[in-house]
Order: structure tokens, then C-alpha cells, then sequence
């Protein structure tokens, strides 16, 4: 038996004897959530008796899935039937039961990100003359924000262009039995609205709901969560209203604001002890949090150690601040015996890494980045798996069209166009013309022979078969002739994935396609490689290391300069530093860049306003040396070649960052308009009210601005 009170606090203990009836955990970082909601989920079975099969958990990534399955196990030392699944996977399961009732079949496909990318650009190409890649990445935002917010995009009556565009799109998924990421929770949706004894029926199935990271739910979900809820009001969420950082991507912090509008009754329990961070940590991340006055009002505290300060370094520039970065990884790792595994470095943008990168190598520092190009979306991995996604849906024409000329097989540009026009004009998919066409014939009849073959075999053994019949091998070493073994290696590695693990049936091939389409950025990381992590902030929530360098705390960068002049986007961003800051357990960095190269150019820049919102006490601060200063601007000399510029280097930052004797505006210094976005200012005439500022934006070219008439940041 359990003893749950000697092993739990006493806010866990209470969270987890709650029975029945809506439950609202705020839990803080590091404060033990997954312990809780596993110990909960056990506690239900352990001790009143609740059927495994009848608790639905849900999370946002597999691995915490995986973690939290693993512990239930454990705590109650047997396998237990609970599904605890991602909130798509779990809409994925149910929708192989139930699309018919939308009009697919149950063999439907999931598009990746890439994949959507490829059909919303093909069906533009009809509407419009010239396509180009920020075009195309805006209408699958446009169309992911409004399936979010539960718009049938069949709905829309076409009224503009994009609309044509965005109808057009989900009539090609439908035709070609295939759904996209926000189509799994839209459609499910779709179905409980329509169909009340599907909802009767899974609402009598779960009756008890469970679910993890509740601030990074959208409207759909909550739609979902609330269907479910049908018949019972047992549902238990548990999340951190100052870790929502997925606006962008449609999460709402209203879920979580207003829980107990949805629930009046709703117990609220309060998870503030932190036990991951020292009191410095916690204590600068609690002095930063708590400028938001939008959040639920928490105390976090914790009962480790002080720590050492923090430290935070003024760089010269971007190289100085990566090369700072390298120094004190490798002084660390020697000094106090550290792993590369334990350290993780932390950035805004994607944009902020090539430069770290490029002194990582330098200096042999193993590393990887997470979220950076996936393992199944390197090329020859996307050719296998699209052999196979064409067998599971012969409808899937954007994986016929890539896999018929790989290996080359003599189908040029021509005969795709002419199958293309035949599949058209008769109404039939892509495969069904390949099949009427002489020259493609024989290779549509060996796909579906494999088609044939696939319900008896595995996914490893299909997967085998069709390497060794297309010679895939050999077209690997023909046309890549630098790096072959390289992406042999990459095959070998599918194929050791296809492999069950201990007792577990062969895995099939649908359930191994869902299963790679629905990972995510941590899922698919090796954390456990004893490489470096380089992540963006976003990448980095639910993680943890005992060292943690936070590089680029500028303005412009954190907070981000699309979010300047939007109140709650500045929330948010201030709420994404909280979650970069807490990820650190020992020793956390915090680095600024005085100048940073963008388009070739050195722009100055400035400290984030963050930083008045952090507690000076807890800082140890770092000068650059002169040496440094040397040695970077002769470095700086050759990346900017023809470009002629000087180098200002300034007094102490804190000096810097709070003198106010500084003119406002300098040529050189980086801005930002609400307009044409980040810019350079190149000439200054005149001041006060009449000042005018000659600034260069990248997209833009030069413009004259009055400051004193137009806000400048």
C-alpha cells in the first residue's frame, strides 16, 4: 500500500485524495506536477476503486505520456489499462473509429507540418501568379487559427482570395483522405457536437479526465474537454498560468484565467513549493513573474540552498558572447566534473544559433539541437516513409508525386504533369491514373501488390522490403557519393525503430506512421546523449539541467520585437523568460550582446527591459577584458568584409543600462516601427521636435522619421 501523506507535501496530498468533482492544481515550476498527477491517478485505483479503463489523461507530448505511464506503473507495481495519451493522439485513436461519420475511412492520413506546407502551396499555385514562402506561411497560419477557434474552413464562402485558397486546400485533404494537426481535434469535435451517442458514449467510458499542461489548451480543446464532460463533471487539470507560452500557436490563458467560471465549484489547489531551483533562481524568476497582472496570484519558494548568483555577462558583440558561452562550459565540465549533458543553452530565436553553433564546433563541444531538422524529415527518411504512406492511403497524391521518380525511374516533370491533368479530368486520385497510364503501370502494380502484403507484415518487414526492392541502397551511394554511409546509417536507425520493445506485438503501419507524424520537438530529442542542448525558450519548457545560459537578453530579442506594442504579447514574452529562467537547478547565465550582426551590418543594441524587473542583488557581473575587445573586432573585420563601420565599446553595464545622460537616439543603434518593423538609424539632422532620422529597414530601404510625430522603439 501507498503511505501517500509520509510522501507527499501537504498541497500534493490534498490535490490527491480530491475525488469527484472539477479540480484546478496550479502548479508552479518545478513544484512536482507529474508527481502529482501520477500519484492521483493511482490513488483513484489504489484507493477508491476506480477502473483504469475509466481515466482519460492527457498531455501535449508523447514523452510526458510515456513518463507518466511508466510512473503509475511503477507506484502500483503492475500494468495498468489507463490511457494516458497527447490530446492529438488520443483525437487520432477515436478518429479511426469514428471519420466515417465525417466522410473518410478509417485508413486516413496525418500531414506533418511539411507536408501541409507542400499542398497549401501546390493549391496556390492556381490562385496565384507568384507564390512566395512568407505567402505560403501565412495562410497556414490563417488556416491552423481558425480551426483552432472551431471554423469549419468548408464553412467560408470564399469572399477573398485567401478564402478560395483555404477551401481549396481542406476539399484536397478530404479528397485525399487525409487530415492535417488541427483537423484530429477540429473533426472529433465536429463529431461529438453532431453525434450525441458518440459523446454519450465516451462520457460514460472516461469518467474521470485528467490533464496536464491545462494552460497550453486552446479553444478546441476546451470544446473537447467540455464534450467529454458530458455526463460527469470529474475533471482534473493541472498547469502554471505563468508558463503559458503557446499564444502564437492558439493556446488561450483564458482556459486556465476562468476555470472556475466554467466550474463554480471548482476546489483550487495551490502547488507552490519549487524543488529543482536554488532560492537565487527561484527568487529572480518570482521578482520578474509577478510584473503580470493577469495570472493567478502564487508564492513559489523552495527550501534548497541559496546558490550562487547569477551571472551576467556584457558582450562585446555576438561572437564574444558565444565564445564566453564555450569558455565556461569547457571551465565547468573540468572543475566541477560536469557532463556536456548538463548544460543547455537557451535563445529567443532560431536565428540566434549559427553563431553558437559555429564556437561549439570550434572548440569541440558535442551538441545537439533540439527542434532543429528532424529525424523524419531528412530526405532519404521522408522517401521510405512515403512508400509507406502511399501503401496505408493510395489517395495520398503529395507522396505518390514525390516517390515515383525515387529512385529516377524515367518519370520526368512531364509525366507528372500529364498523370496530374488525367487524375483531374476523370475525378480519380493520383495512384488510380498512375495505374491507367502504360509508363507508370508497372510501378503502381508493385505498390499495390505491397498494399496487399502490408496487412500481414510489419512495419519493419514492409519497410525492408521496399529498400531492398527499389535498391535504395545503391541510389544512395550513386547520387550522394559525400555522406552515403551517413544516410545508410540514417536508414538503419528507421529501421531499429520499427523494432517493439520487451513483450509488445510487431508494430503496424498505421500505428507506427501516427505515431512519427504526431511526435514532437522533445520527443523526437536525445537528451541523454551527453551533448549540449542548444533550444529556443519555447523548446525548453518541462525540461531541466543544472546549468542554463540564457544568450541574447536584448531588446528586440526578449521581449520579442514583434510583441512591443501588444500589452499581453509583453506578457507573454515576460512569461517566457520565467520558463527559460526556471529551467536551471544550479548555475544560470544570462548574456547581452552590445552588438549583434544582422544583414551583414553591426547593430547596436539594448538591454532588455526585463532586466529592471530583476532583482541587481542577485547578479555577479562580468566586464569584457581588452584582449577580448581585440581580438573579437579583428574577427568582426572579416565577417563584415567590404562593409566599413567603427566599434563603440562602452563603460560597465550597469552604467550603461541606467544612465540617462546617453542622447536617445545614435547612428548605429537598432529601432523598431510598428510599421516596417526592425531598422538601422544611418543619419540624425536636427533635435528636439525637429529631429529626423534617416533609417534603413531591411524589407523597406531607407525612410525619413520624425520622432517626435511617429513612435519609434
Amino acid at each position: 500500500m501507498i503511505d501517500y501523506k509520509s510522501e507527499l507535501n501537504d498541497r500534493q496530498y490534498e490535490a490527491v485524495r480530491h475525488f469527484e468533482g472539477p479540480l484546478l492544481i496550479l502548479a508552479g515550476a518545478g513544484s512536482g506536477k507529474t508527481r502529482v498527477i501520477t500519484y492521483r491517478i493511482a490513488h483513484l485505483i489504489d484507493v477508491y476503486g476506480v477502473r483504469p479503463e475509466s481515466i482519460l489523461a492527457m498531455t501535449f507530448t508523447n514523452k510526458a505520456a510515456n513518463e507518466m505511464k511508466e510512473r503509475v506503473s511503477r507506484l502500483l507495481g503492475k500494468n495498468v489499462e489507463v490511457f494516458i495519451s497527447t490530446f492529438h493522439s488520443a483525437c487520432a485513436y477515436f478518429l479511426r473509429r469514428y471519420a466515417h461519420l465525417l466522410g473518410y475511412s478509417s485508413r486516413y492520413i496525418i500531414y506533418d507540418e511539411s507536408d501541409t506546407k507542400a499542398v497549401v502551396k501546390d493549391v496556390m499555385k492556381t490562385f496565384y501568379q507568384e507564390i512566395s514562402g512568407d505567402e505560403v506561411n501565412r495562410i497556414m497560419v490563417e488556416i491552423s487559427s481558425r480551426k483552432e477557434n472551431g471554423i469549419d474552413i468548408l464553412s467560408l464562402r470564399g469572399e477573398s482570395i485567401d478564402e478560395k485558397v483555404m477551401v481549396a486546400y481542406q476539399k484536397r485533404l478530404i479528397k485525399e483522405n487525409a487530415m492535417d494537426f488541427s483537423d484530429l481535434l477540429l473533426n472529433m469535435v465536429k463529431i461529438l457536437r453532431e453525434h450525441r451517442e458518440v459523446a454519450e458514449y465516451l462520457s460514460n467510458r472516461y469518467r474521470f479526465i485528467l490533464v496536464d499542461e491545462f494552460q497550453d489548451t486552446n479553444r478546441v480543446q476546451m470544446e473537447l474537454l467540455l464534450l467529454l464532460l458530458k455526463n460527469h463533471r470529474n475533471i482534473c487539470v493541472v498547469g502554471d498560468d505563468d508558463q503559458s507560452i503557446y499564444r502564437w500557436r492558439g493556446a488561450t490563458i483564458e482556459n486556465i484565467l476562468k476555470f472556475d467560471e466554467h466550474f463554480q465549484d471548482a476546489k483550487i489547489v495551490k502547488l507552490e513549493q519549487n524543488y529543482r531551483s536554488t532560492k537565487a533562481i527561484i527568487t529572480a524568476a518570482s521578482e520578474l513573474i509577478k510584473n503580470n497582472d493577469r495570472r493567478h496570484k502564487k508564492t513559489i519558494f523552495t527550501n534548497n540552498p541559496q546558490g550562487e548568483n547569477i551571472t551576467f555577462y556584457t558582450a562585446t558583440n555576438d561572437i564574444d558572447e558565444a565564445s564566453f558561452i564555450c569558455k565556461e562550459i569547457l571551465r565547468l565540465k573540468e572543475s566541477r566534473h560536469k557532463n556536456y549533458g548538463d548544460f543547455s543553452i537557451l535563445v529567443r530565436t532560431n536565428a540566434q544559433m549559427r553563431i553558437i553553433e559555429q564556437k561549439l564546433r570550434e572548440n569541440n563541444i558535442p551538441y545537439e539541437v533540439v527542434g532543429g531538422v528532424k529525424f523524419y524529415e531528412r530526405k532519404e527518411i521522408k522517401d521510405i516513409i512515403s512508400y509507406l504512406r502511399v501503401i496505408a492511403n493510395p489517395k495520398c497524391n503529395l507522396d505518390l508525386e514525390r516517390i515515383l521518380n525515387i529512385p529516377p525511374r524515367g518519370f520526368g516533370d512531364v509525366t507528372i504533369t500529364r498523370l496530374k491533368e488525367m487524375a483531374n479530368r476523370q475525378g480519380i486520385s493520383l495512384f488510380e491514373a498512375g495505374l491507367l497510364n502504360p509508363k507508370t503501370e508497372g510501378f503502381c502494380q508493385y505498390l499495390k501488390s505491397l498494399m496487399s502484403q502490408a496487412e500481414s507484415l510489419s512495419v519493419r518487414e514492409i519497410t525492408e522490403k521496399i529498400i531492398n526492392d527499389i535498391h535504395y541502397r545503391e541510389y544512395l551511394e550513386q547520387y550522394f557519393k559525400t555522406d552515403y554511409l551517413d544516410r545508410i546509417a540514417n536508414l538503419d536507425e528507421l529501421l531499429n525503430s520499427m523494432i517493439p520493445h520487451g513483450m509488445e506485438e510487431p508494430i503496424s503501419l498505421h500505428k507506427f506512421l501516427e505515431g512519427i507524424t504526431l511526435m514532437s520537438d522533445i520527443d523526437a530529442a536525445d537528451l541523454s546523449s551527453g551533448s549540449v542542448s542548444l533550444m529556443t525558450m519555447h523548446s525548453a519548457k518541462g525540461l531541466e539541467f543544472d546549468v542554463v545560459f540564457i544568450a541574447g537578453f536584448e531588446e528586440n530579442i526578449i521581449p520579442h520585437f514583434r510583441s512591443v506594442f501588444d500589452p499581453d504579447e509583453i506578457d507573454e514574452e515576460r512569461r517566457l523568460l520565467y520558463v527559460a529562467i526556471t529551467r536551471a537547478k544550479e548555475k544560470l547565465y544570462i548574456s547581452y550582446a552590445k552588438e549583434r550582426f544582422q544583414a551583414h551590418l553591426p547593430l547596436s543594441r539594448k538591454v532588455s527591459r526585463f532586466f529592471n524587473e530583476l532583482p541587481n542583488g542577485l547578479f555577479t557581473f562580468l566586464p569584457v577584458s581588452d584582449i577580448q575587445k581585440e581580438l573579437i573586432f579583428k574577427e568582426q573585420k572579416k565577417r563584415v568584409e567590404d562593409h566599413t563601420y567603427s566599434v563603440e565599446y562602452y563603460p560597465d553595464f550597469i552604467k550603461d543600462a541606467r544612465s540617462k545622460t546617453e542622447p536617445k537616439y545614435r547612428v548605429g543603434m537598432s529601432v523598431v516601427h510598428d510599421k516596417f518593423g526592425v531598422g538601422v538609424i544611418r543619419q540624425i539632422e536636427g533635435s528636439g521636435d525637429e529631429m529626423k532620422l534617416l533609417i534603413f529597414f531591411e524589407k523597406y530601404g531607407y525612410k525619413t522619421i520624425l520622432p517626435s510625430y511617429v513612435k519609434i522603439l
